[in-house]
């Protein structure tokens, strides 16, 4: 399966649709959202509306949690039914067959306010690598919060840049 990788959205809705048609375009069989789809509320419902459209399916990020946990009450005032539906049912973590997709590094609680809000660096150390592959049973790790490409195997880094 071909696989598109979003991630760390924070509301860019003309970036977003440029990288959905771009995807599109490779052939892109399912996109993963690796969370950070919100930002300051302000553009949620078309952030959601579009990545429910691409049948987007996710994790939440440090961005989404509050809106993919806290209670109903306190956000129905303020955003769509369809955006919170949406934005709810993305997951702390996601695993499809030999792939393991998250926001945070696999070691870390993104049920955990202080792991989520980590400040992010690469995980490149062979210490920090091995607690990641550790973690989780899957082959292929997957995970946003860096802003930035990275590549590694239980080995290291890889020479890779997007």
């Amino acid at each position: 399966m071909r696989l598109g990788l979003l991630s760390d959205i924070h509301e860019d809705v003309a970036g977003l649709c440029w990288a959905i048609q771009t995807l599109q375009s490779a052939c892109v069989e399912q996109f993963v959202c690796l969370g950070d789809v919100s930002e300051d509320g302000e553009a949620i419902d078309e952030t959601c509306a579009i990545l429910a459209g691409a049948g987007v399916v996710g994790v939440w990020g440090n961005h989404d949690f509050g809106l993919c946990t806290a209670p109903m009450e306190m956000l129905a005032d303020r955003f769509s039914s369809e955006a919170l539906a949406y934005i709810r049912s993305y997951q702390a973590r996601l695993s499809f067959g030999d792939c393991h997709f998250c926001h945070i590094e696999p070691c870390l609680d993104p049920r955990s306010g202080l792991d989520l809000w980590e400040q992010p660096s690469i995980p490149d150390s062979p210490e920090r690598l091995a607690r990641n592959w550790e973690a989780v049973p899957e082959r292929l790790l997957f995970m946003g919060h860096l802003h930035r490409w990275f590549a590694a195997t239980s080995r290291g880094a890889l020479p890779w840049s997007g």
